[in-house]
């Protein structure tokens, strides 16, 4: 069976990402390949590669990457650093940090990988300056700054 590798090359003919592809797809400023069914990504202007061909899905929001293997996802920055582990149901990129949602419950953690709410919480609610995070159906209502500060705390009857 025959099979359609692509390569990117440059003015000169070199192969400039050393490696064959089933795909190639130029982005503004990354390069998303695909071998083997799984994908990577690649830095367009360094030309360096930021994640190995091994996940299911790769999407570019932003300074960052969401990266799905086997129904879970990974944050990475753009040079490719780990910001959380693959472990995640739903993330959800805010201006001031990451909802993440596991197993039902949500977690808030920063673009440095810091949680500030523990994957504890029933709901997670971002606004401007605060979140309001919810402990069970109707029960408690605790309101955080995006230090983990709690700013108020109430109980619902």
């Amino acid at each position: 069976m025959l099979k359609v590798e692509q390569v990117l090359r440059n003015e000169q003919g070199d192969n400039v990402l050393n490696d064959y592809f089933d795909s190639i797809v130029i982005k503004e400023d990354y390069i998303i390949v695909k071998k083997n069914n799984l994908f990577g990504l690649y830095n367009l202007k360094t030309l360096k590669k930021v994640l190995d061909c091994e996940w299911n899905k790769i999407v570019v929001s932003g300074r960052f990457v969401l990266a799905y293997k086997y129904s879970k996802i990974a944050v990475f920055d753009l040079e490719g650093n780990t910001i959380l582990k693959c472990e995640w149901d739903k993330v959800v990129l805010y201006e001031k940090g990451i909802l993440v949602t596991k197993n039902g419950m949500q977690g808030f953690y920063g673009y440095n990988g810091r949680a500030i709410l523990k994957c504890e919480w029933r709901r997670i609610m971002p606004y401007v300056n605060v979140m309001l995070a919810y402990r069970g159906e109707k029960a408690r209502k605790i309101i955080f700054d995006y230090d983990g500060n709690v700013k108020e705390e109430k109980t619902n009857t």
